[in-house]
């Protein structure tokens, strides 16, 4: 199939702004994703720092009903999946852990300290989460650890839904511009072909 110069002109600017829009679609959902993931990280070092700063006086007073209060409020957070305090031996004396549930608000009821440590394990091969760590220190001494885990699911969602919008407004400018660049051909197709066709020669004299 041969193609007119019209129809080649057309594919040839439809490819150049297909590759270009695809381009900054492509910087543009890496930079945002890039950001988004920045502000969760520091949503999770504000309350891993918030956590460290008000949990040693309940660790020293072994108020663990106090220390669940301040883990249940880490869970109720956006994108927060489990909160978890650690002795210095490594034991979990407090811990907040949602259920991988539809919903993703249900909190698991762990009983021993071997089945958080268990759970935790589990979430660590989550390449979904984020991991974070803060020291608990009181007087220069070490009490433990807060343990805070943020999942990137709601980012991977919104980075998606930002994806198909600009995927469908680039087909749509494409779609546009390829019909309107067919048209101004078509147009002057048709013109240029009345003008020959309403040509008049001109007998010489002789």
């Amino acid at each position: 199939m041969r193609f007119g110069l019209g129809a080649k002109f057309t594919v040839t600017v439809l490819l150049i702004l297909a590759g270009t829009m695809a381009a900054n679609t492509y910087y543009f959902v890496r930079a945002s994703t890039r950001v988004q993931e920045q502000q969760l990280v520091e949503r999770g070092h504000a309350l891993g720092r918030l956590i460290s700063l008000i949990s040693p006086q309940a660790i020293l007073t072994f108020d663990y009903l106090q220390l669940n209060d301040f883990t249940r409020e880490v869970l109720s957070q956006p994108d927060v999946v489990y909160g978890v305090i650690l002795t210095n031996q490594g034991v979990p004396i407090s811990s907040s852990i949602k259920a991988p549930s539809s919903d993703g608000k249900t909190v698991l009821k762990a009983a021993t300290p071997q089945e958080v440590m268990a759970t935790l394990k589990r979430l660590g091969r989550d390449g979904e989460l984020i991991h974070l760590e803060y020291p608990i220190i009181h007087n220069e001494a070490a009490l433990g650890r807060f343990l805070v885990g943020m999942s990137r699911a709601s980012l991977r969602q919104e980075v998606r839904q930002q994806l198909i919008v600009h995927m469908l407004l680039l087909g749509a400018v494409v779609m546009f511009l390829g019909m309107a660049i067919y048209a101004v051909f078509r147009f002057n197709g048709s013109s240029a072909h009345r003008a020959r066709s309403g040509a008049v020669s001109i007998p010489l004299s002789t």
